[in-house]
């Protein structure tokens, strides 16, 4: 492709690392991660500390805790849960 004068990649000295797409910045990172803008689309599992959110083949989404699933819920919203279900918590 040719050049367009758009910015494509950053790098701040002692700070961050930016990405762009079509000269928007759309991933950063930071001091204590990264920061994403725009739809984030992963292939796989994703992991959140001790909690893994994975989907299968048939749609269905798996919520497991320390590599055991304690949710799932499918295409049609069906919930699973593996223990009780408290119904009077304050979200």
């Amino acid at each position: 492709g040719k050049y367009t004068g758009e910015t494509y990649m950053k790098g701040i000295a002692d700070g961050a690392v930016e990405l762009y797409h079509d000269n928007e910045k759309k991933i950063e990172t930071t001091a204590t991660g990264i920061s994403v803008t725009g739809n984030v689309a992963p292939t796989g599992s994703v992991s959140l500390g001790d909690w893994t959110i994975t989907e299968d083949a048939g749609g269905k989404l798996s919520f497991a805790h320390s590599g055991t699933v304690k949710m799932t819920l499918d295409d049609t919203g069906t919930i699973a849960v593996a223990n009780d279900v408290l119904t009077d918590e304050t979200f």
